[in-house]
């Protein structure tokens, strides 16, 4: 695993950008960004509230990693921790 960026956003959410190895395709690698609910005081995550795949495109994982943020900021993506759908995390827009 290799971390691409990170951001904390109004100190309550934190946004991880990383370079992974599929779990279930060996030598496989793909981005992925993942946002969570922060406690900045403890230091310590809370509810996932976004997750998704960027394929194998630098690029276009930045690019998620910041459309994200933007939708925290606008709070537009919050709490899709209750809403799973076959065991992944799905887009939810309050």
């Amino acid at each position: 695993m290799n971390k691409l960026i990170q951001s904390y956003i109004k100190d309550k959410y934190f946004v991880s950008t990383i370079y992974r190895e599929s779990s279930t395709m060996p030598s496989m690698w793909y981005y992925e960004t993942m946002a969570w609910e922060w406690n900045c005081t403890t230091k310590n995550r809370g509810d996932l509230i976004w997750q998704e795949d960027s394929g194998g495109s630098e690029t276009t994982a930045l690019k998620n990693h910041f459309i994200v943020c933007k939708k925290i900021i606008d709070n537009k993506c919050i709490d899709l921790s209750r809403q799973k759908t076959g065991g992944q995390v799905m887009p939810f827009v309050r």
